[in-house]
Protein backbone atom coordinates (compact mmCIF):
# COMPACT_ATOMS: atom_id res chain seq x y z
CA UNK A 1 0.00 0.00 0.00
CA UNK A 2 3.07 2.77 0.51
CA UNK A 3 4.38 1.88 -3.11
CA UNK A 4 0.92 3.55 -4.76
CA UNK A 5 1.80 7.21 -3.23
CA UNK A 6 4.77 6.79 -5.44
CA UNK A 7 3.35 5.58 -8.29
CA UNK A 8 1.02 8.11 -8.42
CA UNK A 9 3.46 10.96 -7.73
CA UNK A 10 5.48 10.09 -10.66
CA UNK A 11 2.52 9.91 -12.82
CA UNK A 12 1.70 13.42 -11.71
CA UNK A 13 5.21 14.52 -12.21
CA UNK A 14 5.71 13.25 -15.89
CA UNK A 15 2.62 14.03 -17.08
CA UNK A 16 2.73 17.26 -15.84
CA UNK A 17 6.30 17.42 -17.97
CA UNK A 18 5.01 16.48 -21.13
CA UNK A 19 5.54 19.15 -23.47
CA UNK A 20 2.78 21.41 -23.85
CA UNK A 21 1.08 22.24 -27.42
CA UNK A 22 3.47 24.96 -28.91
CA UNK A 23 1.26 28.23 -29.61
CA UNK A 24 1.56 27.55 -33.93
CA UNK A 25 0.68 24.68 -35.45
CA UNK A 26 3.73 22.68 -36.34
CA UNK A 27 3.74 21.71 -39.83
CA UNK A 28 2.37 18.31 -40.26
CA UNK A 29 2.56 15.59 -43.41
CA UNK A 30 0.14 12.79 -43.62
CA UNK A 31 0.75 9.81 -46.30
CA UNK A 32 -1.87 7.04 -46.92
CA UNK A 33 -0.12 4.00 -47.88
CA UNK A 34 -2.30 1.14 -48.92
CA UNK A 35 -0.47 -2.48 -48.91
CA UNK A 36 -1.49 -5.54 -51.47
CA UNK A 37 -3.13 -4.58 -54.28
CA UNK A 38 -2.67 -7.72 -56.57
CA UNK A 39 -4.73 -10.40 -57.81
CA UNK A 40 -7.29 -10.49 -60.91
CA UNK A 41 -10.69 -9.07 -58.89
CA UNK A 42 -11.26 -5.17 -58.65
CA UNK A 43 -12.28 -5.20 -54.73
CA UNK A 44 -15.11 -2.75 -53.57
CA UNK A 45 -12.29 -1.27 -51.08
CA UNK A 46 -9.91 -1.16 -53.88
CA UNK A 47 -12.79 1.16 -56.02
CA UNK A 48 -14.00 2.61 -52.65
CA UNK A 49 -10.58 4.52 -51.43
CA UNK A 50 -9.45 5.46 -54.72
CA UNK A 51 -13.45 7.14 -54.85
CA UNK A 52 -12.75 8.81 -51.58
CA UNK A 53 -9.37 10.25 -52.21
CA UNK A 54 -11.14 11.57 -55.87
CA UNK A 55 -13.85 13.00 -54.32
CA UNK A 56 -11.53 15.19 -51.62
CA UNK A 57 -8.91 16.15 -54.18
CA UNK A 58 -6.59 14.28 -52.63
CA UNK A 59 -3.76 11.67 -54.07
CA UNK A 60 -2.91 8.01 -51.75
CA UNK A 61 -0.02 5.50 -52.62
CA UNK A 62 -1.52 1.58 -53.38
CA UNK A 63 1.76 -1.00 -52.83
CA UNK A 64 0.94 -3.09 -55.99
CA UNK A 65 2.39 -7.02 -55.07
CA UNK A 66 3.24 -7.91 -58.95
CA UNK A 67 2.72 -11.81 -58.60
CA UNK A 68 1.00 -12.21 -55.37
CA UNK A 69 1.72 -15.86 -54.59
CA UNK A 70 2.45 -16.34 -58.27
CA UNK A 71 -0.31 -15.11 -59.59
CA UNK A 72 0.38 -12.23 -61.47
CA UNK A 73 -2.07 -8.74 -61.11
CA UNK A 74 -4.75 -9.05 -64.36
CA UNK A 75 -4.25 -6.67 -67.42
CA UNK A 76 -7.44 -5.45 -66.08
CA UNK A 77 -6.24 -4.41 -62.62
CA UNK A 78 -3.39 -3.20 -63.97
CA UNK A 79 -5.44 -0.73 -66.54
CA UNK A 80 -8.29 0.40 -63.24
CA UNK A 81 -4.75 1.32 -61.15
CA UNK A 82 -3.28 3.15 -64.67
CA UNK A 83 -6.31 4.96 -65.12
CA UNK A 84 -6.75 6.04 -61.38
CA UNK A 85 -3.03 7.41 -61.37
CA UNK A 86 -3.09 8.99 -65.16
CA UNK A 87 -6.05 11.16 -63.57
CA UNK A 88 -4.00 11.78 -59.70
CA UNK A 89 -5.52 10.10 -57.59
CA UNK A 90 -2.72 7.35 -56.98
CA UNK A 91 0.79 7.32 -56.71
CA UNK A 92 2.36 3.64 -56.96
CA UNK A 93 4.73 1.76 -55.07
CA UNK A 94 6.19 -1.82 -55.35
CA UNK A 95 5.12 -4.44 -52.53
CA UNK A 96 8.34 -6.96 -53.36
CA UNK A 97 7.41 -9.57 -55.90
CA UNK A 98 5.51 -12.74 -54.61
CA UNK A 99 5.01 -11.54 -51.14
CA UNK A 100 5.82 -15.50 -49.68
CA UNK A 101 7.44 -16.24 -46.71
CA UNK A 102 11.09 -17.03 -47.64
CA UNK A 103 12.64 -16.56 -44.59
CA UNK A 104 12.25 -16.43 -40.78
CA UNK A 105 13.29 -13.65 -38.92
CA UNK A 106 14.11 -12.86 -35.03
CA UNK A 107 13.05 -10.15 -33.28
CA UNK A 108 13.12 -9.32 -29.44
CA UNK A 109 9.51 -9.52 -29.11
CA UNK A 110 9.16 -13.03 -31.29
CA UNK A 111 9.87 -14.07 -34.96
CA UNK A 112 8.32 -12.97 -38.22
CA UNK A 113 8.25 -14.15 -41.76
CA UNK A 114 10.53 -12.00 -44.34
CA UNK A 115 10.57 -12.23 -48.30
CA UNK A 116 13.72 -10.53 -48.07
CA UNK A 117 15.66 -10.48 -45.16
CA UNK A 118 18.13 -13.15 -44.80
CA UNK A 119 17.83 -13.49 -48.54
CA UNK A 120 20.95 -13.97 -50.51
CA UNK A 121 21.76 -10.36 -52.83
CA UNK A 122 21.41 -12.34 -56.11
CA UNK A 123 18.14 -13.49 -55.52
CA UNK A 124 16.56 -10.36 -54.30
CA UNK A 125 18.00 -8.28 -56.62
CA UNK A 126 16.47 -11.03 -59.13
CA UNK A 127 13.03 -10.62 -57.15
CA UNK A 128 13.22 -6.88 -57.50
CA UNK A 129 13.87 -6.55 -60.96
CA UNK A 130 11.78 -8.90 -62.20
CA UNK A 131 8.66 -6.99 -60.38
CA UNK A 132 10.01 -3.34 -61.22
CA UNK A 133 10.05 -4.86 -64.70
CA UNK A 134 6.36 -5.97 -64.67
CA UNK A 135 4.90 -2.91 -62.73
CA UNK A 136 7.02 -0.36 -65.43
CA UNK A 137 5.92 -2.23 -68.35
CA UNK A 138 1.97 -2.97 -67.37
CA UNK A 139 1.81 0.13 -65.96
CA UNK A 140 3.21 2.33 -69.01
CA UNK A 141 5.52 3.99 -65.96
CA UNK A 142 8.49 3.56 -63.74
CA UNK A 143 7.88 2.66 -60.37
CA UNK A 144 10.31 4.21 -57.18
CA UNK A 145 9.26 3.60 -54.54
CA UNK A 146 9.29 0.48 -52.37
CA UNK A 147 6.91 -0.99 -49.89
CA UNK A 148 9.36 -4.53 -48.71
CA UNK A 149 6.30 -7.15 -47.74
CA UNK A 150 5.96 -7.43 -43.63
CA UNK A 151 7.88 -4.17 -43.27
CA UNK A 152 10.82 -6.71 -43.51
CA UNK A 153 14.13 -6.38 -45.13
CA UNK A 154 18.18 -5.88 -45.10
CA UNK A 155 20.81 -3.83 -45.96
CA UNK A 156 21.17 -5.93 -48.95
CA UNK A 157 17.66 -4.89 -49.82
CA UNK A 158 18.45 -1.51 -49.58
CA UNK A 159 21.42 -1.92 -52.15
CA UNK A 160 19.04 -3.71 -54.56
CA UNK A 161 16.93 -0.66 -54.37
CA UNK A 162 19.70 2.13 -55.46
CA UNK A 163 20.74 -0.63 -58.23
CA UNK A 164 17.37 -0.47 -59.69
CA UNK A 165 16.80 2.98 -59.32
CA UNK A 166 14.40 2.83 -56.71
CA UNK A 167 14.47 6.12 -54.62
CA UNK A 168 11.98 5.64 -51.58
CA UNK A 169 11.34 2.99 -48.89
CA UNK A 170 8.62 2.84 -46.96
CA UNK A 171 8.76 -0.24 -44.08
CA UNK A 172 8.14 0.27 -40.59
CA UNK A 173 11.01 1.37 -38.04
CA UNK A 174 11.57 -2.06 -37.02
CA UNK A 175 14.45 -2.54 -39.11
CA UNK A 176 17.92 -0.81 -38.86
CA UNK A 177 19.20 1.01 -42.64
CA UNK A 178 22.80 1.38 -43.50
CA UNK A 179 23.44 5.39 -42.30
CA UNK A 180 25.07 5.85 -45.69
CA UNK A 181 22.01 4.95 -48.01
CA UNK A 182 20.97 7.56 -50.79
CA UNK A 183 17.22 6.20 -50.46
CA UNK A 184 14.49 8.42 -49.16
CA UNK A 185 12.74 6.61 -46.06
CA UNK A 186 9.02 7.26 -44.76
CA UNK A 187 8.25 4.60 -42.63
CA UNK A 188 4.42 3.24 -41.48
CA UNK A 189 3.55 4.71 -38.26
CA UNK A 190 -0.10 4.30 -37.64
CA UNK A 191 -2.76 2.14 -38.47
CA UNK A 192 -5.88 4.32 -40.51
CA UNK A 193 -8.25 3.80 -37.24
CA UNK A 194 -5.26 5.80 -35.20
CA UNK A 195 -4.64 9.08 -37.44
CA UNK A 196 -6.52 11.42 -35.63
CA UNK A 197 -4.72 10.11 -32.24
CA UNK A 198 -1.36 10.55 -34.01
CA UNK A 199 -1.80 13.99 -35.73
CA UNK A 200 -2.89 15.24 -31.85
CA UNK A 201 0.21 14.23 -30.24
CA UNK A 202 2.20 15.64 -33.63
CA UNK A 203 0.67 19.07 -32.62
CA UNK A 204 1.59 18.69 -28.89
CA UNK A 205 5.45 16.51 -29.34
CA UNK A 206 6.87 18.51 -32.52
CA UNK A 207 7.15 22.04 -31.40
CA UNK A 208 7.73 24.01 -34.51
CA UNK A 209 9.38 21.39 -36.35
CA UNK A 210 7.74 19.83 -38.74
CA UNK A 211 6.32 16.30 -38.46
CA UNK A 212 5.12 13.11 -40.74
CA UNK A 213 2.35 10.75 -39.76
CA UNK A 214 2.61 7.61 -42.63
CA UNK A 215 -1.08 5.48 -42.82
CA UNK A 216 -0.41 1.97 -43.51
CA UNK A 217 -4.06 0.16 -44.41
CA UNK A 218 -5.15 -2.88 -46.09
CA UNK A 219 -8.02 -3.42 -47.92
CA UNK A 220 -9.28 -6.56 -46.08
CA UNK A 221 -9.32 -3.54 -43.14
CA UNK A 222 -12.40 -2.32 -44.36
CA UNK A 223 -15.95 -3.67 -43.99
CA UNK A 224 -16.80 -3.04 -47.64
CA UNK A 225 -13.90 -5.67 -48.33
CA UNK A 226 -13.80 -8.81 -50.38
CA UNK A 227 -13.30 -11.93 -48.29
CA UNK A 228 -9.89 -13.09 -47.88
CA UNK A 229 -7.75 -15.60 -45.80
CA UNK A 230 -7.34 -12.56 -43.36
CA UNK A 231 -10.98 -12.06 -43.49
CA UNK A 232 -11.59 -13.53 -39.47
CA UNK A 233 -8.14 -12.18 -38.32
CA UNK A 234 -10.02 -8.65 -39.87
CA UNK A 235 -13.73 -9.35 -38.72
CA UNK A 236 -12.15 -9.70 -34.49
CA UNK A 237 -10.95 -5.55 -34.73
CA UNK A 238 -12.65 -2.53 -35.43
CA UNK A 239 -12.75 -2.74 -39.45
CA UNK A 240 -13.04 0.49 -40.92
CA UNK A 241 -15.23 1.59 -43.52
CA UNK A 242 -15.67 4.23 -46.94
CA UNK A 243 -17.65 6.46 -44.31
CA UNK A 244 -15.09 6.78 -41.41
CA UNK A 245 -11.85 7.27 -44.13
CA UNK A 246 -13.99 9.73 -45.93
CA UNK A 247 -14.65 11.40 -42.28
CA UNK A 248 -11.22 11.40 -41.31
CA UNK A 249 -10.18 13.01 -44.56
CA UNK A 250 -12.67 15.64 -44.01
CA UNK A 251 -11.26 16.04 -40.70
CA UNK A 252 -7.43 16.44 -41.79
CA UNK A 253 -8.68 18.73 -44.21
CA UNK A 254 -10.17 20.87 -41.91
CA UNK A 255 -7.11 20.74 -39.37
CA UNK A 256 -4.67 24.01 -39.59
CA UNK A 257 -1.13 23.11 -41.05
CA UNK A 258 -2.45 19.58 -42.27
CA UNK A 259 -1.81 18.54 -45.40
CA UNK A 260 -2.39 14.35 -47.19
CA UNK A 261 -0.04 14.23 -49.88
CA UNK A 262 1.66 10.46 -51.63
CA UNK A 263 4.44 9.45 -51.59
CA UNK A 264 5.31 10.92 -55.25
CA UNK A 265 4.37 14.64 -54.25
CA UNK A 266 6.30 14.27 -50.52
CA UNK A 267 9.56 12.40 -52.62
CA UNK A 268 9.28 15.59 -54.95
CA UNK A 269 9.88 18.00 -52.15
CA UNK A 270 13.04 19.29 -50.53
CA UNK A 271 11.82 17.37 -47.19
CA UNK A 272 14.63 15.51 -45.36
CA UNK A 273 13.96 12.09 -45.50
CA UNK A 274 17.15 10.71 -45.06
CA UNK A 275 18.94 7.76 -42.88
CA UNK A 276 19.87 10.51 -40.22
CA UNK A 277 15.95 10.94 -39.59
CA UNK A 278 15.49 7.15 -39.46
CA UNK A 279 18.08 6.34 -37.03
CA UNK A 280 17.02 8.76 -34.55
CA UNK A 281 13.29 7.97 -35.10
CA UNK A 282 14.50 4.35 -34.74
CA UNK A 283 15.89 4.67 -31.22
CA UNK A 284 12.51 7.21 -30.24
CA UNK A 285 10.69 4.43 -31.44
CA UNK A 286 12.40 1.30 -29.42
CA UNK A 287 12.65 3.18 -26.20
CA UNK A 288 8.08 2.88 -26.50
CA UNK A 289 8.53 -1.20 -25.00
CA UNK A 290 9.64 0.36 -21.95
CA UNK A 291 7.33 2.40 -21.54
CA UNK A 292 4.39 1.30 -18.52
CA UNK A 293 1.14 1.21 -19.87
CA UNK A 294 -0.44 4.80 -17.74
CA UNK A 295 2.10 6.49 -20.11
CA UNK A 296 1.63 4.92 -23.89
CA UNK A 297 -1.00 7.42 -24.86
CA UNK A 298 1.54 10.17 -24.27
CA UNK A 299 4.76 8.47 -25.78
CA UNK A 300 5.18 10.00 -29.45
CA UNK A 301 5.85 6.75 -31.36
CA UNK A 302 3.53 7.37 -33.86
CA UNK A 303 4.41 10.85 -35.34
CA UNK A 304 7.73 10.62 -37.72
CA UNK A 305 9.72 13.52 -36.05
CA UNK A 306 13.07 15.50 -37.44
CA UNK A 307 15.99 13.73 -36.36
CA UNK A 308 16.32 17.09 -33.94
CA UNK A 309 13.16 16.30 -32.21
CA UNK A 310 13.03 12.90 -32.23
CA UNK A 311 16.23 13.12 -30.26
CA UNK A 312 15.26 15.68 -28.05
CA UNK A 313 12.24 13.81 -27.22
CA UNK A 314 13.95 10.64 -26.35
CA UNK A 315 16.49 12.25 -24.23
CA UNK A 316 13.43 13.71 -22.18
CA UNK A 317 11.68 10.53 -22.16
CA UNK A 318 14.46 8.92 -20.95
CA UNK A 319 14.66 10.98 -17.81
CA UNK A 320 11.03 10.33 -17.15
CA UNK A 321 11.32 6.81 -17.29
CA UNK A 322 14.56 6.48 -15.28
CA UNK A 323 12.41 8.59 -12.50
CA UNK A 324 9.54 6.20 -12.65
CA UNK A 325 12.16 3.19 -12.64
CA UNK A 326 14.09 4.94 -9.85
CA UNK A 327 11.12 5.66 -7.56
CA UNK A 328 9.83 2.16 -8.28
CA UNK A 329 13.11 0.36 -6.89
CA UNK A 330 13.58 3.17 -4.23
CA UNK A 331 9.73 1.86 -2.72
CA UNK A 332 10.84 -1.33 -2.99
CA UNK A 333 14.25 -0.92 -1.31
CA UNK A 334 11.64 1.31 1.13
CA UNK A 335 9.06 -1.52 2.05
CA UNK A 336 12.40 -4.07 2.13
CA UNK A 337 14.48 -2.98 4.61
CA UNK A 338 11.40 -1.23 7.16
CA UNK A 339 9.95 -4.88 6.80
CA UNK A 340 13.40 -6.41 7.09
CA UNK A 341 14.28 -4.48 10.01
CA UNK A 342 10.82 -4.83 12.02
CA UNK A 343 10.71 -8.87 11.21
CA UNK A 344 14.10 -10.03 11.02
CA UNK A 345 14.73 -10.49 14.69
CA UNK A 346 11.50 -12.47 14.88
CA UNK A 347 11.88 -14.94 12.34
CA UNK A 348 14.95 -16.76 12.62
CA UNK A 349 16.26 -18.52 9.58
CA UNK A 350 13.38 -18.12 7.53
CA UNK A 351 14.85 -14.68 6.88
CA UNK A 352 17.87 -15.88 4.61
CA UNK A 353 14.91 -17.79 2.95
CA UNK A 354 13.20 -14.61 1.57
CA UNK A 355 16.44 -12.81 1.27
CA UNK A 356 17.61 -15.90 -1.07
CA UNK A 357 14.51 -15.78 -2.56
CA UNK A 358 14.78 -12.27 -3.63
CA UNK A 359 17.64 -12.86 -5.40
CA UNK A 360 16.32 -15.80 -7.61
CA UNK A 361 13.82 -13.93 -8.73
CA UNK A 362 16.15 -11.12 -9.49
CA UNK A 363 18.42 -13.48 -11.65
CA UNK A 364 15.54 -14.73 -12.90
CA UNK A 365 14.16 -11.36 -13.98
CA UNK A 366 17.78 -10.25 -15.55
CA UNK A 367 17.58 -13.62 -17.35
CA UNK A 368 14.61 -12.91 -18.74
CA UNK A 369 14.82 -9.59 -19.69
CA UNK A 370 18.42 -9.31 -20.81
CA UNK A 371 18.70 -11.53 -24.06
CA UNK A 372 16.32 -9.22 -25.79
CA UNK A 373 17.84 -5.82 -24.37
CA UNK A 374 14.71 -5.18 -21.66
CA UNK A 375 12.88 -4.32 -24.44
CA UNK A 376 9.48 -4.25 -22.25
CA UNK A 377 8.61 -2.43 -19.16
CA UNK A 378 7.42 -5.29 -17.42
CA UNK A 379 11.05 -6.81 -17.68
CA UNK A 380 12.11 -3.43 -16.77
CA UNK A 381 9.80 -2.98 -13.37
CA UNK A 382 10.58 -7.00 -12.43
CA UNK A 383 14.14 -6.01 -12.52
CA UNK A 384 14.28 -2.73 -10.81
CA UNK A 385 11.68 -3.87 -8.14
CA UNK A 386 14.22 -6.79 -7.24
CA UNK A 387 16.57 -5.06 -6.92
CA UNK A 388 15.42 -2.16 -4.88
CA UNK A 389 14.13 -5.23 -2.74
CA UNK A 390 16.98 -7.64 -2.47
CA UNK A 391 18.97 -3.99 -1.31
CA UNK A 392 16.61 -3.33 1.37
CA UNK A 393 16.72 -6.91 2.81
CA UNK A 394 20.36 -7.06 3.04
CA UNK A 395 20.74 -3.80 4.31
CA UNK A 396 17.78 -4.40 6.77
CA UNK A 397 19.64 -7.37 7.65
CA UNK A 398 22.77 -5.66 8.62
CA UNK A 399 20.81 -2.81 10.38
CA UNK A 400 18.89 -5.55 13.01
CA UNK A 401 22.40 -7.24 13.44
CA UNK A 402 24.04 -3.70 14.55
CA UNK A 403 20.80 -2.80 16.83
CA UNK A 404 20.80 -6.64 18.10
Amino acid sequence: MRMMPSFLLVAAVVLSACPAAPAADPPITVVYRFDDYNGTVIDNADAGILDVFRRHGLRCTFAVIPNARYVPVSPEKLDFLKVAADSGVVDIAQHGYTHNVLAITHGWSGRYGSEFKGIYYQEQEERIRRGKEFLDRGLGRPVTVFVPPYNSYDSDTVRALETLGFTCLSASLGTDVPPSTRLKLAPATVGPESVREAVALARKTAGDSPAMVVVMGHDYEFKEGLPTELSDVALKTERCSMASLSADLDWLQAQKGVRVLSFGQLCAEPENLGAARFIANRALWEQADRVPPFLKKQYPNTVYFTAERAAELRKTWAVYLWLFYGVAAGAAWGVAFIFAVAAFRRIGRLKWVLIMGAMALLLVALAWGAPNGFHSWRAVLAATVLAGGSSGLWLGLLKSRRSA
